[in-house]
């Protein structure tokens, strides 16, 4: 392709003579077109840079302006131009010399990699080499010698009339409209033919212009795609494509791919995602390179569907009549009557459409045209699954590589390579969000002495990370706003408290127990999350399962602060702790088959029956899944004082028992710990010489004998001291027996599993006292 438009040496190459270009006839793909305007995404983003050649649409073909020093051919053709001036002027030396140098540029076989028609088709006509330049060296050098001007083929500077073979390539490659016999291209042929003087035109040049007088249809430009031909004016309201547009290449062919698509049906494609991860900008940047597809223009229109009064279609409507050509008086007021007019307007028209932020699919439907041959892309927070036929793209954040290329071109490579380490870091930190990504990097790039490290430690403190993200009218805290305002109550509330969880992901009955809805029977709490998701402020990369997004974590974080008093957020968590605690008792007692009550250490009661389970293995995978759930729970536990710390030990202890394995322990270890510390600051001996005996019998599985003896002595010890102290009197946590230890192995080695540990005594057993 490339070679082919270089050597059209700056004309138009109308789409035939590229599919003759690129392909041999037996090689053709079904749809040449398509492939071609494929290629042309690509090659534009190859050639894509300061100073680089510039690709250009003309009608249903392409042209590549590039500048005549960067081709050697046109290069070697100028030096050959340039050695008959001189010699008028210095001699016959200096054109040889000129020209020698000019033959110097000639080392190979030209367009040595290309092969069939593609080579044929370029070399053949374009790239004649040494020997299509006046006959070869010898006849360049002759034309040295020639008096000035004297049957010279080449371009008198400041003429403008070509050489005879590059003015017939020019007018067989339809550079030159074709019509009845007057000026154009058979202009052309009397230009030459009176610059040529007594010279006469070659064969291939008077061959043309016979046809060209006989109007031969081959010559003729083809017609528009489709039979289409626009009425009325061409709307160009599309917005200015961003200069440092970064990655997206697969995207971008997609869409290209979806609205160059059957062009015999009205082609919808809808784009939606999370605020600032670039819907506008990749919309913008793929309309504007199918301009070929859509000649009769295009239409935009931001319909403001994040904000609190969205566009009228009724109104817009009005706006793109008024586009199309009709008058302001000529505009029905009524909705129908606006809407078949609209359609009417379109119908003989190839217009591209770019409705930007809608809202609805309420809102984008009467917007769309009625006639097969235009197309419509849409960008929306939300998914707009009600588009009967549409094509749907969910865009997501910049992946690693492309969210440092966006660093490098606004704040350049320099100080990416001075800082990688800091530049990853720093792409992490704005979770590969575009829009974030763009105000780090402005802000940067406004500031040269500051270093990468810098930013990166200012956003790395959640409590102001959305501050540090704003840079004049730019904040990520403003498009999440917008998104925010358009939540229920009900919708609000899910978002902040699921937020205040600090975890990777959680389930669906977690997040029921947490709402304090059916954990059970969780279909409406389904729902109101998947609306979340429909509303890009919650992801679900597999049903029932939910995480959000590092910045909108935080700014959900930020609503919680100041949107829940500590209680209602205290009794949120009690409600997910004792739902909880009930289902990993539920676990435990399916994966050693034995009942819940036999398996308690304490006797609490418990609000939540839990999930039940069926079989071993379903338990211990809810277990594994929802760990780090569970681990949270029992870290906001130390912290809060309206929680329990006895369910949180609890919860430790079905982790320990139904769960294994070195890294679980050592997870399990540090946080009783962090228990029994907590309940020495409150004053809880009996929950700290629960949490203290979890940690033993941990450590024992981990094989750390003498941490454990030492954990497991003071646990009796705070228990002695608990029975002394309640002198006979009992109170509502009792520790009751383990089932009976399993057999050592050979060795004296423990086995896995819960008897493994040192003897279960009960508290009791040490002044016959039921106590915690």
């Amino acid at each position: 392709m490339l070679a082919v438009l270089i050597a059209a040496a700056g004309r138009t190459v109308a789409m035939p003579l590229l599919v003759d270009g690129v392909w041999d006839e037996g090689d053709r793909p079904a749809r040449p077109e398509h492939a071609i305007r494929t290629h042309i995404w690509r090659l534009r983003r190859a050639l894509d840079g300061p100073g680089a050649p510039v690709l250009e649409t003309v009608g249903d073909g392409y042209a590549l302006r590039v500048a005549e020093r960067a081709v050697d051919t046109w290069s070697f053709e100028g030096a050959v131009d340039t050695a008959e001036e001189v010699r008028s002027a210095d001699g016959a030396d200096r054109a040889r010399e000129v020209l020698d140098a000019a033959l110097g540029l000639w080392t190979s076989e030209p367009l040595a990699g290309l092969h069939g028609l593609g080579r044929q088709g370029v070399a053949r006509p374009a790239v004649r080499g040494p020997a299509g330049v006046a006959g070869g060296p010898a006849g360049a050098r002759r034309r040295a010698r020639r008096p000035a001007g004297a049957g010279r083929g080449g371009r008198r500077p400041g003429t403008g009339v070509p050489r005879e073979s590059a003015a017939a390539r020019g007018a067989d490659a339809g550079a030159v409209p074709v019509g009845p016999p007057g000026r154009g291209a058979g202009g052309v042929f009397e230009d030459t033919r009176r610059f040529l003087g007594t010279v006469r035109p070659g064969r291939a040049l008077g061959e043309l212009h016979q046809r060209i007088l006989r109007s031969d249809p081959s010559l003729r430009l083809p017609e528009p795609a489709h039979g289409i031909r626009a009425t009325g004016p061409r709307p160009a309201a599309l917005p200015r494509d961003i200069d440092d547009f970064t990655g997206r290449g697969e995207q971008v062919e997609t869409l290209a791919g979806m609205l160059t698509g059957d062009a015999a049906t009205v082609v919808v494609s809808a784009i939606n995602g999370m605020a600032g991860v670039g819907k506008t900008t990749l919309a913008v940047h793929t309309a504007r390179g199918l301009g070929d597809r859509y000649p009769d223009g295009h239409l935009y229109v931001d319909l403001r569907g994040a904000d609190r009064d969205p566009a009228d279609p009724r109104s817009v409507l009005g706006t793109f009549l008024r586009e199309l050509g009709t008058d302001a008086s000529g505009v029905p007021d009524g909705m129908p009557e606006r809407i078949a007019l609209y359609r009417s307007s379109l119908s003989e028209r190839r217009v591209l459409l770019l409705l930007d932020n809608a809202a609805s699919d309420e809102q984008v439907r009467p917007l769309i045209p009625g006639a097969a041959g235009c197309a419509v892309l849409v960008t929306s927070r939300a998914w707009l699954t009600g588009l009967e036929g549409a094509r749907h793209m969910r865009l997501d954040v910049l992946p690693p590589e492309e969210a440092l290329a966006l660093l490098r071109r606004i704040i350049g490579d320099r100080r990416v390579d001075a800082e990688p380490q800091a530049a990853a870091e720093l792409a992490d930190a704005c979770g590969a969000l575009p829009l974030a990504l763009r105000i780090a990097a402005s802000r940067l790039a406004a500031e040269p002495g500051r270093s990468l490290a810098d930013m990166v430690r200012l956003l790395k403190d959640e409590r102001i990370r959305l501050d540090e993200l704003r840079s004049g009218d730019a904040a990520v805290e403003a498009a999440f706003d917008l998104s925010y305002a358009k939540l229920t109550g009900e919708q609000a509330r899910a978002f902040r408290l699921s937020a205040v969880l600090e975890v990777p992901d959680f389930g669906l009955p977690c997040v029921a127990a947490l709402l304090g809805r059916d954990s059970c029977d969780p279909e409406d709490t389904e729902e109101l999350l998947e609306s979340l998701v429909d509303l890009s402020l919650l992801e679900s990369r597999r049903p029932g399962r939910y995480h959000f997004h590092d910045l909108v974590r935080a700014f959900a974080r930020a609503r919680s602060a100041r949107e829940d008093t500590p209680g209602e957020t205290t009794r949120a968590f009690a409600g997910l702790l004792d739902f909880c605690v009930a289902t990993a008792r539920n676990a435990d007692a399916v994966a050693h088959s034995v009942e819940p009550a036999e398996r308690s250490l304490v006797d609490v009661p418990m609000i939540s029956a839990g999930l039940a389970f069926g079989t071993a293995q379903d338990a211990t995978g809810w277990m594994r899944e929802e760990t780090p759930v569970q681990r949270a729970l029992v870290d906001r536990s130390c912290e809060d004082d309206g929680l329990s710390l006895i369910q949180a030990a609890d919860l430790m202890d079905k982790l320990n028992t139904v769960l294994s394995g070195i890294t679980h322990l050592s997870a399990v270890t540090e946080r009783a710990e962090r228990v029994a510390g907590a309940a020495a600051r409150r004053g809880s001996p009996d929950v700290e010489a629960l949490a203290r005996y979890v940690r033993g019998n941990a450590l024992w599985h981990a094989n750390s004998y003498a941490e454990a003896e030492s954990e497991l002595a003071r646990a009796l010890e705070l228990c002695a001291e608990r029975i002394r102290a309640a002198a006979g009197v009992g109170t509502p946590h009792v520790v009751r027996e383990r089932p009976r230890p399993r057999p050592l192995r050979r060795g004296g080695r423990p086995r896995r599993g819960l008897g493994a540990a040192l003897p279960r005594a009960r508290c009791g057993d040490l002044g016959r006292h039921r106590t915690g």
